[in-house]
């Protein structure tokens, strides 16, 4: 960009205004899956195959009989009116999800373990709405806000309660705690840690680099920044640092397994890193990796638009093994020792079950096609796909054409356990012409003023769009 592209103006107003993520992820992930129809019309002739992905489109392809790897459970009610989670974990004999209700409060649900396939809600706290990050130390939890509070806090059988807060003066993005320290990330503006005692904090010592996640293993602290991993010891009240290994992708979260880390890195998928000797294996493909979780030698993603499974028995080579569309995004996941998942999706969190199991895995590349168009049909699975009688193989494609004169939704049968029509909307949605009005709208900023875009008449302004969490 050349200085001539450059343009200021002195009258240009900036809105800070709370958005919806939801808004933003639709551009995450260009593979977004499609949307399979309520009352499963019957296949329609889609046209000639194609034999993309390597298939004989000349071969009669019989449907299989799948078991679902992961099978969902039951939706769990927080009760509260627009949940927005951002994440999720294992307290003893609770779950604990966190995140913000931006109508009335929020910040952090518990729920009893008594029946882990359905865990009973117990409460959520009502003075705390935004908490982002949390973490157990096997007495409390301690989560970071929106607004830079360390909180802690006890899980009783009626719920949360806040015990203490210090001001930290960062929004959080990551936390670890144990019975001796407490330590959080706060993005590019670093982060910080402290030796803690009860629910109270020492003197703050501050991490002077990006720091998006922290994870606390005895005197060893795991700081994650985009794109490097870096251990350190914790000698008194100093870090030394003992060795750093540099990843691919947008990296946010850490999870330790018995003998090594397992990194979200986004589009840059999961990265397996040993403690001692760095990196040891990647899985990379068409999910992106917000956040992870092991249970024994399985990895599993939150991963936006599906919850995903790894097996990483293999830890130099971890392979897909199963994936469960999201009901909206999931934005973390909880794994404990048996073969059930806890998914915090954005604002209906889910149990689910790994069975074991190895099936085809149906994605379609669009929700809209023109009439004539292409829509790509994707195998993210295991096993060789059925549909429409062509056989796609285990991370192969085929190109399904619509037909010219087709309106409405088309579908097609296929042998996914899981999703047996896979549908896509011939037309396309409606929506802004360039040169158009401006849709009017009315948001609150972040100190509570609500602003109509009618206000703003005859000035410049910057729209901020954030995601909480």
């Amino acid at each position: 960009m050349s200085t001539a592209d450059l343009v200021y103006s002195s009258t240009m107003t900036t809105l800070h205004l709370r958005l919806p993520a939801l808004l933003l992820f639709g551009c995450t992930d260009p593979l977004a899956p499609g949307k399979a129809a309520q009352d499963s019309p019957p296949p329609v002739d889609s046209g000639p195959a194609d034999d993309t992905g390597g298939t004989d489109p000349t071969e009669v392809a019989l449907p299989g009989t799948w078991e679902d790897p992961i099978l969902a459970g039951v939706a769990l009610s927080l009760e509260v009116a627009h949940p927005e989670l951002t994440d999720a974990l294992l307290a003893g004999d609770q779950l604990v999800f966190v995140g913000q209700e931006q109508d009335t409060d929020g910040g952090m649900w518990t729920y009893s373990l008594a029946d882990p396939d359905a865990p009973a809600f117990l409460g959520h706290t009502t003075n705390r709405k935004h908490i982002q990050r949390a973490c157990w130390d096997g007495s409390q939890a301690w989560g970071m806000t929106r607004e830079g509070m360390l909180v802690t806090l006890s899980l009783g059988s009626a719920g949360p309660t806040v015990l203490q807060e210090s001001s930290v003066g960062q929004v959080g993005t990551g936390i670890s705690c144990d019975a001796s320290h407490v330590a959080w990330g706060a993005g590019v503006n670093g982060g910080g840690w402290a030796e803690r005692e009860g629910t109270w904090i020492g003197p703050i010592h501050n991490l002077n680099m990006e720091v998006e996640d922290v994870r606390l293993e005895g005197d060893r602290l795991w700081v994650l920044a985009r794109n490097r991993l870096t251990a350190m010891d914790i000698e008194g009240e100093t870090l030394v640092e003992l060795g750093h290994v540099d990843l691919d992708g947008a990296c946010l979260d850490i999870a330790p397994g018995e003998r090594w880390l397992a990194v979200a890195c986004g589009s840059g998928g999961v990265t397996l890193v040993d403690r001692g000797d760095g990196q040891l294996g990647q899985w990379q493909a068409w999910a992106s990796a917000r956040a992870v979780s092991v249970q024994g030698s399985f990895v599993w993603v939150a991963a936006w638009t599906d919850l995903v499974l790894l097996d990483a028995a293999d830890a130099t080579a971890p392979v897909f093994a199963g994936a469960e569309q999201a009901l909206s995004s999931v934005m973390s996941v909880a794994a404990g020792e048996d073969d059930r998942v806890y998914a915090a999706d954005w604002n209906q969190p889910f149990v689910a079950t790994r069975t074991g199991a190895s099936a085809p895995e149906v994605r379609v590349s669009t929700e809209w096609v023109s009439a004539g168009g292409l829509a790509t049909v994707y195998n993210h699975g295991t096993e060789a796909l059925w549909i429409d009688g062509v056989s796609v193989a285990p991370n192969g494609s085929w190109a399904w054409e619509i037909a010219e004169d087709a309106v409405g939704t088309v579908s097609l049968a296929t042998d996914d356990p899981d999703e047996p029509t896979v549908s896509v909307e011939v037309g396309g949605p409606a929506g802004l012409v360039v040169g158009a009005a401006a849709p009017g709208f009315s948001e609150p900023d972040l100190y509570g003023e609500l602003w109509e875009l009618s206000m703003l008449h005859g000035e410049v302004v910057f729209l901020a769009l954030f995601s909480d969490g």
